[in-house]
């Protein structure tokens, strides 16, 4: 856990002694230098990484430097080197990253592959307790329902399946956020995080749907093609999901997820808006005072539950 002290104020008002302010002082000094020299050697771990893969570009050269980099990594975090966690972390990130760009050139036309770098991403999240790379592995979920390949080496990602969106992350989101409660606080923090990602697929999958609804594709696009599930469905199911949700995280005191739903609220009600009334002078004035007004309301609403908590 880490706690941010004014050490000088505390030293003025008397509540340490000089001999506790030198010490502290001098653990601070000690902290700094270990922070820009792990900082320092990040950056080179990235340039050599970058050089490696530019100079060779090939899968096979991601591949062993990937590998290296996350032996290296897991090596300092299973020792337990605390000094070089930053460090260890970067090599994780990027050997993920450099084995997952691999593998996805060696089979580009692969759903395996996609699924192979989620499964990568979700590994190393939980083995280096790392919140960017469960993000990451949300992400990378999401591409392996939404991605559609094309030619060789070419990748269109498209939201043409909204509703099966809206469905898996609503179930994954509702998943990890039983699970937070029940595992250890490390893992509940990716929990959450992965949980918090997923919300986000969510609305987009409802905000792609509330504009072009869900169609066949038969045509090639996903905006063409025999209308399955009609805008106005998604309309009215995102504007009853939202209010539920917010209704739920205000009795909680959510407050990020209450955040959340009130954007994903306004950004529904002004797609709605300009959608059926343009964007003339006159809208865009009355859309400006409505979220002149909602920013009030959020920020009352915020300062209530600072206060409940």
């Amino acid at each position: 856990m880490k706690v941010t002290l004014d050490i000088d104020q505390l030293l003025k008002d008397e509540k340490i002694t000089q001999v506790e302010y030198d010490r502290l002082r001098k653990l601070a000094t000690q902290t700094t230098g270990d922070l820009a020299f792990n900082i320092l050697i990040a950056f080179g771990v990235v340039a050599v990484s970058a050089g490696s893969v530019t100079l060779v570009p090939s899968p096979t050269t991601a591949i062993v430097l990937g590998s290296l980099l996350l032996a290296g990594g897991i090596f300092a975090i299973q020792r337990q080197w605390m000094r070089w966690m930053i460090l260890a972390h970067t090599c994780i990130l990027m050997g993920v990253l450099l084995v997952g760009a691999a593998i996805i050139d060696l089979y580009p036309d692969s759903p395996g592959a996609l699924v192979a770098v989620t499964a990568l991403f979700s590994l190393f999240s939980l083995v280096a307790r790392s919140g960017l790379l469960a993000v990451l592995a949300t992400l990378a979920l999401s591409v392996t329902i939404c991605a559609r390949s094309g030619e060789p080496h070419e990748y269109a990602l498209a939201m043409q399946e909204p509703a099966t969106t809206v469905i898996l992350f609503s179930i994954v989101a509702i998943g990890l956020y039983q699970v937070s409660s029940r595992v250890p606080k490390d893992y509940g923090r990716l929990a959450i995080l992965s949980a918090r990602t997923s919300v986000f697929l969510v609305n987009a999958g409802f905000w792609v749907g509330s504009v072009w609804g869900e169609r066949s594709g038969e045509t090639g696009s996903p905006w063409r093609g025999n209308v399955i599930i009609d805008e106005r469905v998604f309309s009215v199911t995102w504007a009853i999901v939202i209010f539920t949700v917010a209704a739920w995280a205000w009795r909680r005191n959510l407050r990020w997820t209450l955040n959340t739903m009130a954007i994903f609220g306004g950004i529904h009600l002004f797609t709605q808006w300009f959608e059926y009334f343009d964007a003339t002078p006159g809208t865009l004035l009355v859309g400006g005072l409505l979220a002149l007004f909602i920013g009030m309301g959020l920020k009352k609403i915020n300062s209530r539950m600072v206060n409940m908590s």
